[in-house]
């Protein structure tokens, strides 16, 4: 399950750091609750649900101070217990505190492009992006307004939009999400309602199309063969220690068909661990 955790960016929740002067609620004791709560959440996913529950799992782990923080009802005490989470966050672990935390980077602000690229890299594994150019820095230091109205600057950039077009819609569809993951509806810089949309563009015809939530993007990414691939993908990573698209097609290929068709991570689990790129793996031991 541990590689499940790091592959979801689950690792990271404690130790993501904030700006407490903004935001004096996200204390060490609420960031151990969150990642026990994601753990938690996890357990059950990846031993008695199915991989589209991490877009569409509604079940959550909360106790008084993660609810106090962010807003869900009923809950007291100190012990995390399960809860059915509010409308709003009814995208499975995308809308989880704890990720919207961890995948917004900056400590006191929006996080547009590591939202989006995050999601982009290890749900959709679509075309690598590369590094930014040298001048990245500089042109994104000339871009002035909200975070929203900066990535629509950008991605208008002959220089930018190429790479930034297509992750950047992920990140703006998370926008009623602050940096410490609580809902919102009117954002900060201005004062006006939140704008939540994106258009996706080159991913490919199953998640290409505009998008005004993370829901939306959950639903597509269950919907299709996309994300439980990419998830094969990353996790035998973890476990080769290399990438097994590179070698063996015909194997991998055979477990990304059969974790599609179960949904369920105990058969990946055991195809990726019998499998032959495995069981002659080198494991860097000198005789």
């Amino acid at each position: 399950m541990k590689k499940v955790s790091y592959y979801l960016n689950m690792e990271k929740i404690p130790i993501a750091k904030k700006d407490l002067t903004v935001f004096p609620q996200f204390t060490a004791t609420l960031q151990t609750s969150l990642y026990d709560s994601a753990q938690k959440f996890l357990n059950d996913v990846v031993w008695g649900g199915s991989f589209n529950d991490l877009f569409t799992s509604n079940k959550y782990y909360a106790n008084k101070e993660i609810a106090t923080a962010y807003n869900i009802a009923g809950v007291t005490g100190t012990t995390l217990v399960k809860v059915d989470l509010p409308a709003e966050r009814n995208a499975g672990f995308l809308t989880q505190p704890g990720f919207m935390a961890t995948s917004n980077q900056h400590t006191g602000t929006d996080d547009i492009v590591h939202r989006g690229l995050w999601i982009y890299d290890s749900l959709t594994c679509s075309v690598t992006i590369g590094a930014p150019p040298p001048n990245a820095d500089a042109v994104f230091k000339t871009l002035t307004g909200t975070e929203r109205v900066k990535a629509e600057k950008r991605d208008a950039l002959a220089q930018c939009g190429a790479c930034h077009g297509r992750f950047d819609p992920f990140g703006m569809a998370s926008e009623n999400f602050d940096p410490i993951g609580r809902y919102r509806t009117i954002d900060p810089a201005d004062m006006l309602p939140v704008v939540s949309t994106g258009d996706i563009k080159g991913i490919g015809p199953d998640m290409d199309g505009k998008v005004s939530s993370l829901k939306e993007i959950g639903d597509r990414l269950a919907a299709g063969r996309r994300a439980p691939d990419c998830a094969t993908v990353h996790i035998a990573r973890f476990t080769l220690d290399h990438n097994p698209d590179v070698e063996n097609s015909c194997q991998i290929q055979g477990i990304k068909d059969n974790f599609a068709k179960s949904g369920k991570f105990t058969d990946l689990f055991k195809a990726i661990v019998t499998s032959p790129a495995f069981l002659t793996r080198d494991l860097g031991v000198k005789q």
